[in-house]
């Protein structure tokens, strides 16, 4: 009896690897490049347009590869797809960059007594900043005005129908500099998504989340990726999602929770990433399981606390938390090591002075 089980174990393995040969053996190389591709291409031969029609083309064991180009990508990589643990889906970003927010420093703007009114649909909430000005979040306020009160710089208010009112320092007005509003909702959206791999993707600009994890994504590993400026968080997974964060970069995300947040039933490791210069704390890790490894928590607003990163859940191996001063003398010194820290450098000064990297 031991042996006929054994002999099915056997078979049920042999059959599973089989599968993740023949997925392999098949895989394709779907390329996407939104200047020079067509969607009516097959993606192989010659590259399709869109990430829409892309990802339609992809079975297990492919890989979507994203060109590089000058100009970023201006839609949204929604990934509901599935590929198998033996044979998963690959992403290749070779460092290309989606951005879905813009400058808006030339406006138009129009002076409305203390404040300017700028025309805009999109009006963000308590949570998420609605721009940027320099790195610094201009967002609603968290508590109503007292009797007597001058609202402070750098915040909204509602203006007429169609308009958004932002009060700047007094003696600032147009034309501004630096002035970086997101757009969109994601630019990345996993939903149910399973067995993915996701290298080498920059991501800014997303009004919502530049990494957005919702429902039962499963095994969903992210590498050597960044996602900086957004409305929210860098990244934030729901529901019940499963995934593991490698070496990446979450700065200048206006989420008052927390510039990585993640809730619900979600299990996530965070190894060797840094969460920095943010509205909240660097990491909020409210959900089921999660790991912070070799991690960086720099420069943000608000220091990690027991209520951002509950003992009972969230497990630290050389978890470091530098506010102030100090977190860019510790960016600095460790730049000549980790490539991730050099590039914070790099585009705090462009950050600083235009609001946004060029590149």
């Amino acid at each position: 009896m031991m042996e006929i089980v054994r002999l099915k174990r056997y078979s049920t393995l042999i059959a599973v690897t089989a599968l993740g040969l023949a997925s392999l053996c098949s895989a394709k190389i779907i390329r996407v490049d939104h200047v020079t591709g067509d969607d009516a291409n097959d993606g192989e031969s010659a590259p399709v347009k869109s990430f829409a029609h892309a990802v339609t083309l992809l079975a297990p064991g492919d890989t979507l590869s994203i060109t590089p180009t000058k100009e970023p990508y201006r839609e949204t990589l929604r990934l509901d797809i599935e590929g198998t643990p033996g044979a998963p889906i690959i992403v290749e970003g070779n460092r290309a960059t989606i951005e879905l927010g813009e400058d808006i420093s030339d406006g138009p703007w129009t002076q409305a007594g203390e404040y300017w009114s700028y025309p805009t649909e999109e009006i963000a909430g308590k949570q998420a900043a609605f721009a940027f000005y320099r790195g610094n979040p201009i967002s609603r306020m968290r508590k109503p005005l007292q009797p007597g009160e001058t609202p402070p710089d750098f915040t909204i208010h509602d203006g007429e129908p169609g308009t958004v009112w932002i009060r700047f320092p007094e003696g600032m007005t147009p034309p501004f500099t630096g002035l970086y509003k997101p757009g969109g909702n994601k630019c990345v959206y996993l939903a149910g998504t399973k067995h993915v791999r996701i290298r080498n993707l920059n991501v800014r600009g997303a009004a919502n989340d530049g990494f957005g994890l919702h429902g039962e994504v499963e095994d969903v590993i992210v590498e050597n990726c960044t996602a900086i400026l957004c409305g929210d968080e860098g990244t934030s997974a729901h529901g019940k999602g499963q995934a593991e964060f490698r070496d990446c970069l979450f700065a200048w995300n206006g989420s008052w929770s927390g510039g990585v947040t993640d809730v619900h039933e979600t299990e996530t490791d965070y190894i060797r990433c840094i969460s920095a210069f943010g509205r909240g704390p660097g990491f909020a890790l409210k959900g089921a399981k999660h790991k912070l490894i070799d991690s960086y928590s720099l420069g943000n607003d608000r220091p990690e606390d027991k209520a951002s990163l509950p003992p009972a859940s969230v497990e630290k191996v050389n978890f470091v938390d530098i506010t102030g001063d100090a977190a860019l003398t510790e960016i600095q010194r460790l730049a000549l090591e980790n490539s991730h820290m050099a590039q914070l450098l790099t585009w705090r000064e462009a950050v600083l002075s235009n609001g946004a990297p060029a590149e």
